[in-house]
């Protein structure tokens, strides 16, 4: 495998990324960060449509970064730029704290 291989699959990496990510910040910083990976593999292999495709979808995804955090309140824009300091860190559930009931049997009973 040459580096220009290696380069390749490492943008392909960042698109999986980018399809799996749940937030919108994320998602775009991962699919730039893509962008700029598929721009220099298809300028390293001469593979003039992939760099295109990307010359052209690299400003959509950079515009669409700053819309998203720009939108909504100060502390929106603050838990965006979190967001993207921490991409991938966040667990995916919570904990709850479910109340036991004061019966396990309702009525009157058999």
């Amino acid at each position: 495998m040459t580096s220009v291989d290696g380069l390749g699959f490492i943008a392909a990496g960042l698109v999986l990324g980018a399809f799996c990510m749940k937030r919108l910040v994320a998602l775009r910083a991962t699919a730039i960060g893509s962008n700029l990976a598929f721009i220099l593999y298809g300028y390293a292999a001469g593979i003039k449509p992939v760099l295109v495709l990307h010359l052209v979808l690299m400003p959509v995804n950079l515009i669409r970064l700053v819309e998203a955090l720009r939108a909504g309140t100060p502390a929106i824009r603050l838990a965006a730029a979190r967001e993207l300091a921490q991409a991938g860190s966040k667990p995916i559930a919570s904990p709850r704290t479910i109340r036991r009931p004061s019966s396990p049997y309702r009525g009157t009973g058999a």
